[in-house]
């Protein structure tokens, strides 16, 4: 187990040995950012924990841990989760100790930021060629990490096989998709089969198992970047987001 997927399941345990009360209404601040923008949304949240004595910012913390960050429910948003975060390691009123796990948040969540670049992923295609991330030119990229192990990979893998939006973008040159795989099992990678118009390539130099360049709480995962190879969605399990966002959001 990677050091920082480790210091997540430590956070977790210690956070859940916290007496937490709610004090802040995420749910409110949800329909505020999909009403009025995450602006808006971001104020209603620091206005919320201006509200919020020292020694229960960490309670406010796994309160927005559980709404936000666990990947298995609707309301997991990376963005809210971070500016909370940003606002807390920011009050002089924060015990020390409560300080440290929250800084150590701060750099899990920092690793490939929402509207930042992201890593420039490497590696090495099934036919043996090397390629890398910067190297593709499309408008939008979308990585789906997977474990030709993993049940969720393959029913997931299934639904792409027949997402005719996935596969008309890769067509008309306004996608490139590319399947990664994250673990040194070359035999298994090499047996597993996906949609002809993904790419199927290995992380061979281990960045993301090794050096922790992704940090990957499940699988499958999606990113989805720019042109500019900045980060639009991260850590996203769910294929219908993905394509709710391409709806939206018609590439330039």
């Amino acid at each position: 187990m990677t050091r920082i997927l480790a210091t997540i399941l430590s956070i977790a345990v210690s956070l859940a040995c916290t007496a937490a009360v709610s004090v802040i209404d995420f749910e409110q601040v949800d329909q505020r950012a999909g009403l009025m923008g995450y602006d808006s949304a971001e104020a209603l949240l620091d206005s919320a924990l201006a509200e919020v004595k020292g020694d229960k910012l960490l309670s406010c913390v796994e309160q927005a841990q559980k709404h936000y960050w666990d990947l298995t429910i609707p309301s997991h948003n990376e963005r809210l989760m971070m500016h909370l975060l940003e606002n807390v390691v920011r009050r002089d009123d924060l015990p020390d100790e409560d300080r440290m796990r929250v800084e150590v948040m701060l750099e899990v969540g920092g690793v490939n930021k929402l509207g930042e670049p992201v890593h420039d992923l490497e590696w090495e295609t099934v036919e043996g060629a090397n390629g890398r991330l910067s190297n593709i030119s499309t408008p939008y990229t979308l990585l789906f990490f997977n474990d030709p192990d993993c049940e969720s990979c393959h029913k997931v893998k299934e639904r792409l096989d027949s997402c005719s939006t996935l596969r008309t973008m890769t067509e008309n040159g306004t996608m490139t998709v590319v399947a990664v795989y994250p673990y040194d099992d070359m035999a298994l990678w090499k047996r597993e089969t996906y949609p002809d118009y993904m790419l199927n390539v290995r992380d061979h130099l281990g960045a993301i198992d090794n050096d922790e360049a992704y940090v990957l709480p499940q699988m499958p995962l999606f990113y989805l970047v720019d042109r500019d190879k900045r980060l639009l969605l991260k850590n996203e399990p769910s294929l219908n987001r993905v394509l709710e966002y391409l709806t939206n959001n018609k590439p330039n």
